[in-house]
């Protein structure tokens, strides 16, 4: 795993006040969702950066993994404490499906 990877149960574990972007498109979202995400479509990410904060991690959840690795990794780069949730939606609905 990368410094900029973490697992949904990395993310639970994570006690601290948080940022949780969710970079699906609107009706995904819609239709199911991490509690607490806010939607933040991928095609209009770089425009809505301008408002993020380096005082909370960061975590950001696409289909995949795929997207939301390399805006984590920008993100880090540049000096924010950004992860991305690998596996993406699928590795949550995994996590939520196990505790049924």
């Amino acid at each position: 795993m990368k410094d900029y990877q973490r697992t949904f149960e990395n993310m639970l574990d994570d006690n601290r006040e948080k940022l949780i972007i969710d970079l699906r498109e609107p009706q995904e979202y819609e239709r199911e969702h991490v509690e607490g995400a806010i939607n933040v479509f991928w095609e209009k990410f770089d425009e809505f950066r301008s408002r993020l904060s380096r005082n909370k991690p960061i975590y950001m959840i696409c289909h995949k993994g795929d997207t939301s690795d390399g805006f984590a990794k920008q993100l880090t780069e540049a000096g924010y404490e950004a992860y991305s949730i690998v596996e993406g939606h699928r590795g949550y609905l995994r996590w939520k499906l196990a505790r049924i």
